[in-house]
């Protein structure tokens, strides 16, 4: 079970492997390393310890190397041991992702904003760095991890979560990258390129074209789509030909706006249908699970409302 969090007017809090854990304005200290955080104005260092018991520290100790290493399932790679890990991402999603590291015996660094600096997933971090410019900047948030000692980078979802950039220069900062790697972000992210794979990987996918002049043999209802990006933006439902020259302008229109790139298709629209989806992970060892299925068909603007798990459409059979 994680401990209590401590109040935020605690001038210190006796830290497990000694020394002191500081907690107040002005307190920027580290205490894995006793190093004064560096990077921008920070807000006092709130490090509750929420280590697991027995769990093993790094070489050296805390304040020594806490990339540890040791030989993998086999496959000829190194297998990295996470004693410190930036989230970077806020709110409800920073603190679920916490949440599960600290239940791990890792400990935490969040990055914030001025606006959240009062914040919940501020506080239960073990050392919170701001970012003066937001969120979105990858640069200032691979800094915060270097100066804040970690050894990943955890994206949550949204935000960075699915730019291959960001991945890249991640592991390029000799950090590790807890998600898809910038290939796979790069193939799923493009909707053509993912359902070119899938028709490659031999899975069914509706009839779709690129070319404008070929929607009838797509057939209509048709439903116009950006090729990027997702959120549904990008996407206009078309049931005839009169309507498909303005669905297309304004298609690509959002498009380039959201996502910098006005690419659309068409594809044969399901009026009656249901949204499911399967979520599974998987390693660089080849280890691979899945989730179960999680109903998302409630929406609004081609934007899911509610997800439900299990899908109470999903049976046995199917």
């Amino acid at each position: 079970t994680r401990q209590p969090r401590r109040r935020c007017g605690a001038r210190a809090a006796r830290a497990p492997h000694g020394g002191t854990a500081r907690h107040g304005n002005g307190e920027n200290a580290d205490r894995l390393g006793g190093k004064p955080s560096t990077l921008g104005s920070h807000r006092a260092d709130r490090r509750h310890d929420r280590r697991a018991a027995g769990h093993p520290r790094g070489t050296g100790g805390d304040a020594g190397v806490s990339r540890q290493a040791a030989t993998s399932l086999g496959r000829g790679r190194l297998l990295v041991r996470i004693s410190r890990l930036l989230v970077a991402n806020r709110g409800e999603i920073a603190r679920r992702v916490m949440r599960s590291a600290h239940a791990m015996g890792t400990r935490c660094l969040a990055v914030y904003t001025v606006p959240d600096s009062g914040a919940p997933f501020v506080g239960e971090a073990d050392q919170a760095i701001r970012l003066d410019s937001g969120y979105l900047d990858a640069g200032a948030i691979i800094a915060a991890a270097k100066t804040g000692g970690a050894d990943a980078v955890h994206p949550g979802y949204g935000f960075l979560s699915e730019n291959a950039a960001f991945a890249r220069a991640v592991t390029d900062a000799g950090l590790a990258w807890v998600g898809p790697p910038p290939e796979a972000i790069e193939r799923m992210g493009d909707k053509l390129a993912a359902k070119a794979l899938a028709r490659q990987a031999g899975v069914p996918t509706l009839p779709t074209t690129e070319d404008e002049s070929d929607a009838d043999k797509v057939g209509y209802p048709l439903l116009v789509k950006a090729a990027a990006g997702g959120g549904g933006k990008g996407m206009r439902i078309v049931s005839g030909p009169d309507d498909l020259a303005e669905a297309l302008t304004s298609a690509k229109r959002e498009s380039l706006a959201a996502f910098g790139d006005d690419r659309v298709f068409l594809e044969r629209y399901v009026s009656r249908s249901r949204h499911i989806e399967i979520q599974i992970l998987g390693d660089e060892h080849g280890n691979l699970v899945h989730l179960g299925e999680r109903e998302c068909s409630i929406q609004r603007r081609h934007q899911k409302i509610i997800e439900e798990a299990p899908s109470p459409r999903v049976d046995s059979a199917l």
